[in-house]
C-alpha cells in the first residue's frame, strides 16, 4: 500500500534528502508567530515509500475565527533541491556526506519542468516563505497544507499568528560578512 509520511520541523533545522529524520525534531502542523512588516520560513517534508513522479501542494484558505482571510499572495512556495556532498572539505567540521538542501526551485518552475519528482523513502522539503503584511489584521489564521504524491493525500494544518506590532521599514544596504578569513578566494 502507497503512503505518505508529512511532518513539519524548525526552519533552521538542515534535512538533508536521504537521512533519515529523528522523531524529536518532527512536528506535526505548522506554526508560525511573526509581526507585521516580517517574513518567516517553514519547511514541510514529504516521504512517500514509492517513487513520486508528481508531487503538488494545495494551501487551503487561511482564516480567523472571525472568518478574516490571510492573504495568500504573501506566500511564496519553493520546491527544495539537493546537492550531493561526496567528500569532507578540510573546512567542515559537521563530518558529513550526502544529499544536502541547495536551492530553492520557485514552486511553479517545479511543476511546470516536472521536477516535482520524489524517490521512495526520500526527504523532500516543500518551503513557504510567509511575509506579514503591515495591514494584515492581528490574529490567528488556520488552515490546511494538503500534499498530493501521484494522487496519494497527506495534509498537515497550519497556523499563522500575527501579532499587532510592526516592524519599521527601514532602507538598508544589502552586505556581506566574512566571519572566517580562509574562505575568502585571493
Amino acid at each position: 500500500m502507497n503512503s505518505v509520511e508529512i511532518f513539519t520541523t524548525w526552519n533552521t533545522e538542515k534535512v538533508l534528502q536521504d537521512r533519515s529524520v529523528p522523531q524529536e525534531i518532527k512536528q506535526n502542523a505548522v506554526k508560525i508567530a511573526a509581526v507585521k512588516n516580517s517574513y518567516e520560513l517553514c519547511q514541510t517534508i514529504v516521504v512517500p515509500n514509492f517513487d513520486v513522479a508528481n508531487c503538488e501542494m494545495v494551501l487551503s484558505p487561511l482564516k480567523s475565527v472571525e472568518g478574516i482571510l490571510f492573504d495568500e499572495t504573501h506566500i511564496e512556495k519553493y520546491y527544495q533541491r539537493y546537492i550531493e556532498v561526496k567528500e569532507i572539505s578540510v573546512w567542515e567540521n559537521n563530518g558529513k556526506t550526502g544529499w544536502f538542501p541547495d536551492i530553492l526551485l520557485p514552486y511553479d518552475v517545479a511543476v511546470s519542468c516536472r521536477e516535482n519528482t520524489i524517490r521512495a523513502n526520500e526527504n523532500q522539503a516543500i518551503v513557504l516563505i510567509v511575509h506579514i503584511d503591515e495591514n494584515q489584521k492581528a490574529g490567528i489564521y488556520c488552515g490546511t497544507i494538503s500534499v498530493f504524491a501521484d494522487g496519494v493525500k497527506c495534509e498537515i494544518p497550519i497556523e499563522i499568528k500575527v501579532y499587532d506590532i510592526a516592524l519599521p521599514k527601514m532602507q538598508k544596504v544589502d552586505s556581506l560578512f566574512c566571519m572566517e578569513y580562509e574562505f575568502v578566494e585571493r
